[in-house]
């Protein structure tokens, strides 16, 4: 079966798609000087690439002392589609085809994390870059991770920071690496600069002794659904103070019916890392094997109360109530029209859910020319991914293959819905759709 690209959850082991992924924090693994191990991070934070390009990531694990250790090569590291992005053991991915993949971190002692990868079209060009957080604000010795956003011609975005140069004004009082991560040196102030292909941003620093300002975290953003037996928490979490925090504990909660104490079990826990001052980083979380029927659930972010706050009643969001159907998910192709100038043929595919629950990250693979029936698994021509679609709905898909027949024949083609069976489904057998193709 392929691996879903969305919504991944390897035994409730998720973490945040940005550049510092957070991760589960059960493990027993002793960091270099006898200290537990809270959790690994990656960076850079969602980059995008265009074919052909390598990015180099790193994995960094933080522990329960508050030190900090690089890992790149001692985690395993997974593309969950290899056919958009590859990626070798030590870390640098290869650009294959546009599409999205997540690039997955697995330290040997458990936590996992993970961020997204974008690849851009082979022709789409850089139009614009802007750094985040701008300003920042970081303690002298702490560090923060600057994001460089960038477009693309083709209607693309994300973070190229690892294609960029970065440069400070002043390397005394702050200094960059490679992938964006910059350091506080010394109390003071100073710029920094990403430097993108022709484009290029600046943010103002401020770097504090560390006992100016607070922090403040908040749940800015919480959104929950049930499908497939799982909760899906989708968030974002802000730093709205004016100083950076070190790395937090994030708690999220199945059912309660009032919100959660010390003393209360959770659910998910996770390993944020520290996060400069107007910073956010959003996250995903996964409940595994829950039960049909109605959920009241709850996040809550510094729940050890690690991080010296100005506001230390806004940690908790809640309750975010969501229903798991009982039933089951049934995709089908609802119709397909087919545009083609023997150079290139256009798909126009509607895809319908027409059962009593919703459907999250499945696949829909064409089969150009083909005769035979695919098997699941198969790989198609040209594909597409649907990350949710609700019981009731339909979207509609706009899918370009290469090619297409000449003047005297034809291609008869195969549309297959969930074709890796992802989606559980009250009816396997009306996944596939046939149609044939005429030059117009």
């Amino acid at each position: 079966m392929r691996v879903s690209t969305v919504w991944l959850s390897l035994l409730l082991l998720a973490a945040c798609p940005g550049g510092t992924g957070g991760s589960e924090t059960d493990t027993d693994g002793p960091g270099p000087n006898g200290s537990v191990l809270l959790g690994i991070g990656l960076s850079p934070n969602d980059p995008i690439a265009s074919v052909d390009d390598t990015i180099a990531f790193e994995s960094r694990a933080f522990y329960e002392d508050t030190s900090v250790e690089v890992v790149t090569d001692l985690v395993q590291w997974v593309s969950t589609d290899t056919r958009i992005a590859t990626i070798d053991s030590n870390g640098v991915a290869t650009a294959i085809a546009p599409g999205v993949t997540e690039i997955i971190a697995t330290h040997p002692d458990g936590p996992s994390a993970k961020v997204n990868l974008t690849v851009a079209g082979a022709n789409a060009e850089l139009t614009g870059v802007t750094l985040s957080p701008d300003p920042v604000s970081v303690p002298s010795g702490q560090t923060a991770q600057m994001v460089a956003n960038g477009s693309f011609s083709d209607g693309s975005s994300g973070n190229v920071a690892a294609s960029c140069t970065w440069t400070t004004d002043n390397a005394g009082t702050a200094s960059i690496g490679t992938s964006g991560l910059l350091t506080g040196v010394s109390v003071g102030s100073t710029n920094v600069t990403g430097t993108c292909g022709a484009f290029s941003d600046t943010a103002p620093v401020n770097v504090t002794n560390g006992s100016v300002g607070s922090a403040d975290l908040t749940v800015s953003y919480a959104n929950v659904v049930g499908v497939d037996g799982q909760l899906d928490f989708s968030l974002i979490i802000e730093n709205d103070g004016t100083s950076a925090t070190s790395s937090v504990t994030l708690r999220a909660y199945q059912d309660l019916d009032q919100a959660p104490t010390s003393s209360t079990p959770a659910d998910v826990t996770y390993q944020l890392p520290p996060l400069a001052a107007g910073a956010s980083i959003p996250l995903h979380l996964t409940v595994d094997d829950v039960s049909p029927g109605t959920y009241n659930t709850w996040v809550w972010v510094d729940a050890t109360g690690t991080a010296n706050e100005s506001n230390e009643n806004n940690n908790v969001s809640g309750p975010h109530a969501v229903t798991l159907s009982a039933g089951e998910a049934d995709l089908m192709i609802y119709s397909v029209e087919t545009l083609s100038d023997g150079e290139t043929t256009l798909y126009e595919v509607e895809i319908e859910n027409i059962g009593e629950s919703d459907a999250s990250s499945f696949y829909v693979d064409i089969f150009v020319d083909q005769l035979a029936d695919p098997e699941v698994g198969d790989y198609g021509d040209a594909y597409e991914e649907i990350y949710f679609l609700a019981a009731g709905d339909y979207d509609t898909l706009l899918i370009e293959a290469w090619g297409g027949p000449d003047e005297e024949s034809w291609w008869d083609s195969i549309i297959f819905v969930d074709s890796a069976d992802d989606i559980s489904e009250s009816d396997e057998g009306n996944n596939i759709e046939y149609v044939t193709v005429f030059v117009d």
